[in-house]
């Protein structure tokens, strides 16, 4: 179980960070203690320490987890084709194994 430490908004001497500011989708890892915030064009990871990593842009839009374990996080992604694309994120450090990538201007 991930437990995460809730801290209150409007305290002036809080140290807490804004992890993701447009999250459509929490997803937890099981067996890799992650909670992965999910936006329509990355992935923020969570884990018992704070935020582990953070992708680059994985998507031109509509980026939704389909499935998330220990060893990989199965999502697809809007890249402006017919339909929409498959890409696996490794959960160690949110890398792409495979799928398309986002490269070069505007994406960068």
């Amino acid at each position: 179980m991930l437990l995460l430490p809730v801290t209150e908004v409007d305290a002036s001497n809080s140290n807490a960070v804004m992890a993701h500011d447009d999250v459509n989708q929490a997803v937890p890892v099981p067996g890799a203690s992650l909670l992965l915030l999910a936006g329509y064009i990355d992935i923020v990871a969570i884990g018992p320490e704070g935020v582990k990593w953070r992708t680059k842009r994985l998507a031109a839009d509509g980026l939704r987890i389909t499935e998330a374990n220990g060893d990989s996080i199965h999502c697809t992604v809007d890249m402006l084709q017919d339909s929409p694309a498959s890409i696996i994120v490794d959960p160690a450090n949110g890398s792409v194994r495979a799928g398309p990538r986002l490269e070069g201007q505007p994406w960068n």
